[in-house]
C-alpha cells in the first residue's frame, strides 16, 4: 500500500488504513517514534502517542504534542494495558 500513496507526512495511508479496517478516527491512536508520523495523525485529528527509544529525537517527536511518551516497549505494554479508550 505505502508504495500507492503519497509519502509521510501526508496523511493518506492513514486514511485508507482506517477505511479498511472500518475504524473511527476517534477511535484509533497513532504509535510512532518519528515526527513524520506524528504529523500525519496530528492532520488527521488522531491522538498519538511517542515511543522515545526509536528513530528521532524525543524533543523533535513531542513538539506535535502526543498524548504521552513511553521510553521503553515494557513501559508501552502497560500504557496500553492500562489504556480502554482505543
Amino acid at each position: 500500500m505505502s508504495d500507492e500513496t503519497p509519502s509521510r507526512p501526508h496523511p493518506k495511508i492513514l486514511e485508507e488504513l482506517l477505511d479498511e479496517f472500518g475504524v473511527m478516527v476517534d477511535d484509533a491512536i497513532m504509535v510512532s517514534d518519528t515526527e513524520y508520523d506524528m504529523l500525519m495523525a496530528k492532520s488527521l485529528g488522531m491522538d498519538a502517542l511517542v515511543v522515545s527509544y526509536g528513530v528521532h529525537d524525543k524533543p523533535d517527536i513531542l513538539k506535535d504534542a502526543p498524548i504521552s511518551c513511553v521510553d521503553s516497549i515494557k513501559e508501552l505494554s502497560q500504557w496500553l494495558l492500562k489504556c480502554d479508550n482505543y
